[in-house]
């Protein structure tokens, strides 16, 4: 995703999820500013099942995380893929 300015909030979501074993995907964000604010609004990329978890990169020149907001990657019970931020 490439924006000028993201704003996301109250249970927004940018996710590359499988709903199987598979591998996850990769999530790439590239803004000027970048927002997150409320409950599970967040950035993913996981597995939920054997597959390795994807990647989130995010490259931001400003960046306001508020109020449980969040970038992640994961798999259950597996280490977890590369998470970068760049701001």
């Amino acid at each position: 995703m490439d924006a000028g300015t993201l704003i996301m909030a109250d249970h927004g979501e940018i996710n590359a999820s499988p709903f199987s074993s598979a591998q996850g995907g990769n999530v790439l964000v590239q803004a000027g500013s970048i927002y997150l604010a409320g409950q599970l609004t967040e950035i993913t990329a996981q597995s939920l099942g054997s597959g390795h978890a994807g990647g989130v990169n995010i490259q931001v020149r400003h960046l306001l995380v508020d109020d449980g907001s969040l970038g992640t990657t994961s798999r259950p019970f597996c280490d977890v893929a590369l998470l970068v931020i760049i701001a």
